[in-house]
């Protein structure tokens, strides 16, 4: 079982960092990707081309994170997803 779930994290993991990656491999100065959850949206992440930055918005929250680095930003879009699954 243990396994599975490890499967199922790393499978989501990679996901997200492939949806960063066509993010930051646009040629749009400005690139946005919303993430959901239960088919409800719970995350809006911009790409800043010029700044080398993403940020990540929890919706209905005035709340933002960012990131200059791909990894620390899937790292904490799947956090922020998996809290969510833990309290759902």
């Amino acid at each position: 079982m243990k396994e599975n779930k490890l499967q199922n994290n790393q499978s989501e993991l990679i996901h997200i960092i492939r949806r960063l990656q066509i993010m930051s491999d646009s040629n749009d100065d400005i690139s946005t990707r919303s993430f959901d959850l239960f088919g409800i949206e719970q995350i809006e992440v911009t790409y800043d081309r010029r700044k080398k930055l993403y940020s990540i918005a929890y919706y209905n929250e005035n709340i933002v994170f960012s990131f200059d680095d791909l990894d620390l930003a899937a790292i904490e879009i799947f956090q922020i997803l998996n809290d969510i699954k833990d309290n759902f």
